[in-house]
């Protein structure tokens, strides 16, 4: 806003020259100058000066057309302040569809329960395809498993997730007994209910029984965790289960009398971490949401690790 639009507001507010000069601490005749320019710039007279004044017409649609632009100003400075301090604003987040009911809704109840006046967008798909859709800027931020890594993406491993081995707790302690770390050739023979072949885990495991020379009985291939559990009790199956998923899906685990094992001489984690650009600067929302991101799964990893 101008400052002859300012004077002019003052104008209308008072009605009286002298008050409108002493209320933005400016002379009489600056408020008189004010008045002309306004009225030369927009070719018509927007105050009545005898016998009192007042606004035409013309002067009146002005005023509230600028009262609206003032409230329209300070709405703008506050959001952009709520902004900064990470009260208001918009997040757009992407986790791993295989990760998603694990860790989305503590993530989000966390970060509620502080930004309770930010939106928040939540997206589940494979990791690949969500890193598009942040190189794209759809996404702020991504929650991907053994994502690649990229000169534009900023990769913070949160977390190294272990495979384990699921059995019927009644074939471990045949098998085994007490021990919580097992050689896969002692099971092998058992038959198993496996993940996709694309998936996480048939990554890691597959090479792994290729060095042993062991090759499965895979009588069934389902993705679903819990329903791989459920068949795994239906037939003295055994599976293999990500660390993280044993943890969330221990009901189902628990329900199917599996007993998880450490498998001796696999190595290899699912790498769960958090993509960001590097070619952005985010908003305090934003910044707020990864940490809290991080504090979530910094809890997840303590319960279950």
């Amino acid at each position: 806003m101008t400052n002859s639009e300012r004077a002019f507001l003052a104008l209308s507010e008072t009605l009286n020259f002298t008050r409108a000069a002493d209320k933005i601490f400016i002379t009489q005749q600056g408020i008189s100058e004010h008045i002309k320019k306004l009225e030369e710039d927009y070719g018509t007279t927007l105050v009545i000066r005898k016998p009192k004044v007042q606004l035409t017409p013309a002067g009146e649609v002005l005023r509230d057309m600028l009262l609206r632009q003032e409230a329209m100003d300070r709405d703008v400075r506050q959001t952009i302040s709520e902004i900064n301090s990470g009260d208001a604003g918009e997040v757009s987040i992407g986790i791993s569809v295989s990760r998603v009911r694990a860790f989305a809704a503590d993530i989000i109840i966390r970060y509620h329960i502080a930004h309770p006046h930010v939106k928040i967008h939540l997206y589940s798909d494979i990791t690949m395809k969500l890193e598009s859709m942040l190189l794209d800027n759809k996404l702020d931020g991504i929650i991907a498993v053994n994502a690649v890594p990229h000169r534009n993406l900023q990769k913070e491993l949160l977390f190294q997730d272990p495979v384990y081995l699921a059995v019927p707790d009644h074939i471990a302690r045949a098998r085994t007994g007490d021990a919580t770390t097992v050689d896969i050739a002692d099971y092998a023979d058992l038959p198993f209910i496996r993940d996709l072949s694309d998936s996480t885990t048939s990554f890691l495991i597959d090479p792994f029984l290729e060095s042993r020379n062991i090759e499965l009985n895979n009588i069934i291939n389902v993705s679903e965790y819990a329903v791989q559990a459920s068949l795994c009790k239906r037939f003295d199956a055994a599976m293999f289960c990500a660390k993280s998923f044993a943890y969330y899906k221990e009901g189902s685990i628990v329900q199917a009398g599996l007993r998880t094992l450490e498998l001796e001489g696999l190595g290899h984690t699912v790498d769960i971490s958090l993509m960001t650009s590097r070619n952005r600067h985010y908003a305090r929302c934003a910044t707020d949401f990864f940490q809290t991101i991080r504090d979530s799964l910094d809890t997840f990893y303590e319960k279950v690790m």
